[in-house]
């Protein structure tokens, strides 16, 4: 089949499957993954192979970037030593000890071999982490760690899947040439991934065209991944990086309409990235079952399930046994800081594998130096990808149901932060207003209505920066009046970020109200009506955006 009949089939399938699993009310990388396997045995089904490479730079550098662009850098950066504790520390610890019981179980799994099947399975993939808790009300706190691990899980373990090829396949390995180059990797992906987000950030300034801006974000995130690889620094890491800081500065770098623009264009790119490839990791398990070597299918099944299970258990108790000691260890106010047991439980069991960790097992070679084959290469791809059914199954499909069971709700704590934010947002508006009622022409009547608006709501405007014309009439001066408060709600809600009173979260939702509201003023006004006599952006405060500016240079 041609590559764009095979692509259409693919998608089709994949927005197919969605639809159903939504009607099922399932978490869709479950089900496509399940509706991708069933799919691949068919007569029917387009013989795709992925290329590990592709797989790479097509999917990771955009849904990185938009799941780093969605995280609250100030939850990120509070939850800092539980994230590190997983993506780090738990990866290497989940590589080491999988690796010593796929050996033993595998008897031709050797044990170099055996630590590249541990790195390959060691990180729970974003994507699904993402897609399967966006469906549920879960405090934040778990939300920020789970997806925050995900986005820096790959990098580590990564590195120690290249360090495990090498060893098997040139049968040397270095402790110290091994930590070297993972802190060159770590420092590399960091120091590019912060130039490229601040040359970005002050390019992005400047494009007042929504298409253009828009275009121009998704070649930075794949220009990211690519430049990253080719100073042989981690291209994930850098890809996050760009993505934490593009989000700490967009609120002031870009417009509006670029805001609104780009927030439904990104989230069906990633939304058809994310479907293809859980579709795509089905397919893949005919030919990888035809590549078995004259191995016992039942006892290799029953092998990949202990080892899954292996994966499954050694992320539990890590994450419940050190949330465990840490409150005990951490007195009274040390415990309100750290997860209790039930949401340690739902952390540990939200470790879904996915598409990097295929990726990874495809991109084994066939031989090692000498021309051998590489060791048990079948037998590696054929455990990987049970251990990723198995997660994405299992996990995902239970994932709901253990939450209930423990009864977890979601804390409030966003919703709260959201209440703070509309009250202070609505008082810079009033006190704007009232700026605004020293201007002689202002009619009364237009300043008593709005008033009474936000007074009524005390939440938000609906309007933004708009003037009249010569002969400005009642209408004129409510869309200038209006845009200058949202303006100030605007520095408000900012101001509340900068000082870490508030999440991006609440943040965004706000600001995407206040993009609306601007744009509904807008709307069927062109530039040349707004009036000359009357700036809206002088009665904001810019105080605190300045101070923001100097503290993020």
């Amino acid at each position: 089949m041609e590559i764009f009949e095979a692509t259409l089939a693919l998608l089709s399938m994949a927005l197919i499957l969605s639809v159903v699993a939504g009607r099922l009310r399932v978490p869709y990388p479950s089900f496509l993954v399940i509706g991708g396997l069933a799919i691949g045995f068919l007569p029917i089904a387009p013989g795709v192979a992925l290329e590990p490479r592709l797989v790479f730079t097509l999917f990771l550098p955009p849904v990185l970037f938009a799941a780093a662009y969605s995280t609250s850098w100030r939850d990120f950066r509070d939850n800092i030593r539980p994230i590190a504790a997983l993506a780090i520390v738990l990866v290497a610890v989940t590589t080491y000890v999988v690796a010593i019981v796929a050996h033993y179980l595998i008897p031709e799994l050797p044990i170099q071999a055996a630590f590249v099947l541990g790195a390959i399975i060691s990180p729970p993939d974003a994507a699904a982490a993402t897609a399967v808790l966006s469906r549920m009300k879960l405090p934040g706190r778990i939300v920020t760690i789970v997806e925050g691990e995900s986005l820096v899980n790959d990098a580590i373990a990564l590195v120690l899947y290249n360090f495990a090829v090498r060893l098997t396949v040139a049968g040397t390995f270095s402790v110290t040439e091994a930590g070297l180059s993972l802190a060159i990797s770590v420092l590399g992906s960091l120091a590019l991934g912060i130039v490229i987000g601040v040359v970005w950030t002050r390019l992005a300034e400047r494009l007042s065209d929504p298409l253009i801006s828009i275009a121009a974000s998704f070649i930075v995130a794949f220009a990211t991944y690519l430049a990253a690889e080719a100073l042989h620094v981690s291209g994930v890491l850098a890809v996050v990086t760009v993505g934490l800081v593009f989000a700490w500065r967009a609120p002031t770098s870009l417009t509006a309409e670029v805001r609104l623009g780009a927030a439904p264009v990104w989230g069906l790119v990633i939304f058809t990235l994310n479907a293809l490839a859980f579709v795509l990791i089905g397919l893949q398990l005919p030919g990888i079952v035809a590549d078995l070597p004259d191995y016992s299918l039942v006892t290799l099944d029953i092998d990949a399930a202990l080892i899954a299970l292996t994966a499954i258990v050694v992320r539990l108790v890590w994450v419940v046994g050190l949330s465990q000691l840490l409150r005990m260890l951490g007195g009274e106010q040390g415990r309100r800081k750290i997860v209790d047991w039930r949401e340690a439980v739902v952390i540990g069991w939200s470790g879904m594998r996915g598409l990097v960790s295929l990726a990874a097992a495809l991109a084994l070679p066939e031989t090692i130096d000498g021309g051998a084959p590489f060791p048990a290469r079948a037998i590696i791809l054929f455990v990987a990808f049970a251990v990723i059914l198995a997660t994405l199954v299992v996990q995902g499909l239970t994932l709901s149901g253990l939450v209930q069971l423990v009864r977890i709700e979601n804390d409030g704590s966003a919703e709260r932060e959201e209440k703070l934010a509309r009250a202070e947002a609505a008082v810079a508006a009033i006190a704007t207003i009232d700026k605004l009622a020293e201007t002689p022409a202002l009619p009364q009547e237009v300043l008593d209505r709005l008033r009474l608006l936000y007074f009524a709501r005390l939440q938000q405007a609906s309007g933004d920066q708009t003037e009249g014309s010569h002969n400005p009439t009642n209408a004129d001066f409510l869309d200038a009046v209006r845009l200058a408060a949202i303006g100030s709600e605007r520095s408000a809600i900012l101001r509340l970020r900068h000082k870490k009173v508030i999440g991006d979260g609440p943040l965004h939702k706000i600001q995407r109200e206040l993009d609306l509201a601007e744009a509904s003023v807008k709307r069927g006004r062109p530039e040349s009506s707004m009036t000359s006599w009357l700036d809206p952006a002088r009665y904001v405060d810019k105080s605190d955006d300045q101070d923001q500016a100097a503290n993020a240079r």
